[in-house]
């Protein structure tokens, strides 16, 4: 680089020439003042003369500092250039400066040394005469982000001058301090870099076939101890699905099974047993069997002696308490093979409950005593058939020839010379029209009795019919009205009945006989409970019908004394009572519960408490559907008995 070289600016010049233009009128005129004699008419042209001495300095002051900046400018433009060429010049990485057709204008000490061209050499050259892959011509796109002021960074390889090939790292920007526009571009020898590179690659091969080798040798061995870990859990899966096996076997078994051992320990408890008697195996296992259930111990005892201390097979029923429940059980004992080291064997246990079976069996046997009162019932209602029937239509024709509006009977007692209306007065004074309405009432009211028994007893043949509801609730009614028992000490008159039944209730699709049925047995039911209370001033029953979104809901609510919750949960069992022994079966509210849910497909649910009487809620599927009432004509008073037709 050239060393700068000192010279005068313009601008010194200048401000030599304006001190000089000040000092010349004042050194004039000290010589005139010093010699004593000054020039006629040189006053006035001397005046003219500093006027305009002033007159120029005062107009090349702004002259001066535009002159002070433009070289101001100058000097740090020089600064810069200077300072670029040295920071460039002794750069450690090839520093090209080009122009965008890739002309070398200029290159670094780097550049020559690395690339073995002279500065000469080099500034005759292009740039694509270096790079022989031509990145940067080649990609239009590359220019167009120069030109926005993006640095633009791309490896290459550079051609020197020995004809060997130099891998660079080119970082190219515009040179901005420059007046055209030019291409500052910095190669960096990434040879090392390479190499490196190279080296790593070759290492990770190395270790990648390392890594291999191990894997395969890894997979043999984990291949090895894989088959013997399979071969030892297939063993062991066989040995435990054989285990699980003999405990589900035993475990699912409906029967109580338990072993002892000749110590009378327990050595098998299964599920059922925990189920039956509340202790858990692990709390069972290797206990004494008499101090596990010491409230069996006579049973246990007497078991063990009948079967000859468990060496003979032994089969017979006990029945035993459990949580204040009567249970049946059939017991069947049978011997284990010989205990090492002990004289007595060990025993099996099986316990099958059998109380559900005795009480079905019992059932069966109620149900065909209630199927032959039914066609008992029946039987007595086609026999009161005739005699009720004559009664009834005799009362008819007695009353049809006492009344005075027939023509017939007028006729008649002038023909016999009777007064009709002395007639008509001495039966209303003897009250016989009051007798002969009371002999209809009762014949009606004995004819409904015999209706509502027959739908009772009338055998179901499983078709459902559109049910007025609340008919049948009057039905019901009427029937439990006239259930008096003296044995039972309950008397259906002696309750107060308060109904209240929804309007427009729509009818529902069952079988009548089925319904009166389940509501006879829960009036009755509620009969017998207010009857055994002898402090209750009012009994009363609630019978209440209405209708919800998708079904019939029917309440029937007394103030009896309600019951516990033990005695609520199972009030549905079948044979479960709360009355003595010989005064109910227990089937009542069973059958019931299985009529309206099973058959009727409802549901029925009870709500009780002690001391505040119990209710009991039916809910019965609806099927909307206009029902059209049939229109009867008006004529002469029929009597129809509700048995016509049986």
């Amino acid at each position: 680089m050239k060393k700068k070289v000192m010279k005068i600016s313009l601008t010194h010049w200048t401000v030599i020439l304006l001190l000089c233009l000040l000092v010349l009128p004042s050194a004039i005129d000290w010589l005139y003042k010093v010699s004593g004699q000054y020039p006629q008419g040189i006053n006035q042209v001397w005046l003219e003369l500093k006027v305009l001495v002033i007159t120029l300095v005062l107009l090349s002051f702004p002259l001066y500092l535009l002159l002070s900046r433009i070289h101001l400018k100058e000097t740090q433009s020089y600064d810069t250039r200077r300072n670029v060429a040295e920071l460039i010049d002794h750069a450690a990485d090839i520093i090209l400066i080009t122009r965008p057709n890739g002309q070398i204008i200029n290159a670094n000490r780097k550049a020559c040394q690395m690339l073995g061209y002279s500065i000469e050499q080099l500034k005759s050259m292009s740039n694509m005469d270096l790079d022989v892959e031509c990145t940067l011509y080649r990609t239009p796109k590359m220019h167009q982000q120069l030109y926005s002021g993006k640095t633009v960074t791309f490896e290459s390889s550079y051609c020197t001058a020995n004809g060997e090939r130099l891998p660079v790292e080119n970082h190219v920007s515009v040179a901005g301090w420059m007046e055209d526009t030019h291409y500052l571009e910095i190669a960096r020898d990434i040879t090392q870099r390479r190499k490196v590179e190279q080296e790593l690659h070759a290492s990770k091969e190395a270790l990648e076939r390392v890594r291999n080798r191990l894997e395969t040798r890894m997979q043999e061995r984990t291949e090895k101890l894989v088959q013997e870990v399979q071969k030892r859990e297939l063993t062991e899966k066989r040995i435990y699905e054989i285990r699980l096996l003999l405990e589900n076997l035993v475990n699912s078994m409906p029967s109580v099974i338990i072993s002892l051992d000749d110590k009378l320990k327990v050595t098998q408890w299964n599920l059922e047993a925990e189920k039956i008697f509340g202790i858990l195996e692990g709390a069972a296992l290797g206990q004494v069997i008499v101090q596990l259930l010491p409230q069996f111990k006579p049973i246990i005892f007497r078991l063990m002696r009948n079967s000859d201390n468990g060496q003979s097979a032994l089969n017979e029923t006990i029945n035993i308490e459990l949580d204040n429940m009567k249970r049946q059980f059939n017991v069947m004992l049978y011997p284990l093979s010989q205990a090492s080291g002990s004289d007595s064997p060990g025993v099996v246990i099986r316990l099958d409950d059998i109380t559900e079976k005795a009480h079905f069996d019992e059932m069966l046997v109620q149900t065909e005593k209630m199927l032959s009162l039914g066609g008992l019932a029946a039987g007595m209602a086609h026999e009161i058939n005739n005699p009720l029937g004559a009664i009834l239509q005799s009362t008819q024709n007695i009353r049809r020839r006492l009344s005075p509006t027939f023509e017939r009977n007028l006729q008649i007692s002038e023909s016999l010379d009777l007064e009709f209306d002395k007639v008509v007065a001495y039966l209303k004074q003897q009250k016989i029209y009051d007798a002969l309405t009371a002999i209809k009432e009762a014949g009606e009211r004995a004819a409904t009795i015999v209706s509502d028994m027959l739908s009772f007893a009338r055998p179901s043949h499983g078709e459902s019919t559109l049910v007025d509801v609340v008919e049948v609730l009057e039905s019901s009614i009427r029937l439990a009205e006239k259930d008096y028992n003296q044995q039972r000490q309950f008397d259906f008159r002696n309750i107060q009945v308060e109904k209240n039944f929804a309007e427009n209730l729509p009818k529902i699709k069952a079988q009548k006989n089925q319904l009166s049925q389940v509501l006879l047995n829960l009036l009755v039911n509620a009969a017998q409970a207010l009857a055994t209370q002898k402090d209750n001033p009012k009994p009363t029953i609630w019978v209440s019908a209405a209708v919800g979104s998708y079904n019939l809901r029917i309440d029937i609510k007394d103030n009896g004394p309600g019951m516990n919750e033990q005695t609520r949960k199972r009030v549905f069992e079948p044979f479960f009572t709360t009355k003595n022994e010989g005064k109910g079966t227990g089937l009542g509210l069973s059958v019931s519960y299985f009529i309206i849910s099973e058959q009727l497909g409802g549901n029925l649910r009870v709500e009780s408490e002690v001391g505040h009487g119990t209710c009991f809620t039916i809910q019965i599927p609806i099927k909307r559907q206009a029902q059209k009432s049939p229109k009867q004509d008006p004529g002469d008073e029929q009597i129809q008995l509700p048995f016509d037709g049986v």
